[in-house]
């Protein structure tokens, strides 16, 4: 399933200073499963090749939406997840976080469920928020980009924005549709026929 929808980010505030634990469960006696493993898939469905297990991994916070944040190791292809948790996170971007969580797969999103018994996260830290990595708009729906921080430039509006804050962009190479209903963006464009500079945020469904 392609994957055509990223959520702007109105701010990547500065990494938290101190420790703030989400739970009081420490996950560090489990081996670390990197996000990497997680996202790669098996087949072209794109399936995680641990869909269904329960799995520990790190990494830190790249933004946050009303149910859930984005953790992302590293940059590039296979680098990010979304964490679900079913209500307001109590993280921040630049968060380090350490969590164990079962592997789903959601409407073709491999995600991270933090609402299912047993699950646990812990903040150890903070760090630098990973670079978003530059693509142009017709590659934002690859399966490799799923959850992880990119930045679309130079880019035509073609379509007037929706009325629940979505719109497209397209640099030329095809059409990148962005959702900032749930950040409340602000740089919405009223219409079509505009450009934008940038848009920056993880990529979702």
């Amino acid at each position: 399933i392609a994957l055509v929808v990223f959520l702007v980010i109105v701010s990547l505030s500065a990494p938290v200073v101190g420790v703030t634990a989400v739970t009081t469960e420490s996950n560090h006696a489990s081996p670390v499963v990197s996000i990497q493993e997680i996202q790669e898939p098996v087949d072209d469905s794109g399936d995680s090749s641990v869909a269904g297990q329960n799995v520990t991994t790190e990494g830190v916070v790249t933004a946050v939406a009303p149910e859930g944040y984005y953790l992302q190791n590293g940059t590039g292809e296979f680098s990010g997840v979304y964490v679900f948790t079913g209500d307001t996170p109590s993280v921040s971007p630049g968060d380090a976080v350490n969590l164990t969580a079962p592997v789903e797969e959601e409407f073709g999103l491999t995600r991270l469920n933090l609402d299912r018994s047993g699950a646990s996260a812990t903040v150890t830290g903070s760090a630098p928020v990973p670079a978003a990595t530059a693509l142009d708009t017709g590659a934002v729906g690859q399966e490799a980009y799923e959850g992880v921080l990119v930045n679309v430039s130079e880019a035509d509006v073609p379509t007037t924005p929706g009325e629940f804050g979505e719109w497209d962009v397209d640099d030329g190479s095809g059409r990148a549709n962005i959702d900032d209903v749930d950040t409340g963006a602000g740089a919405t464009p009223e219409e079509a026929g505009g450009t934008v500079d940038y848009v920056v945020g993880p990529v979702f469904y």
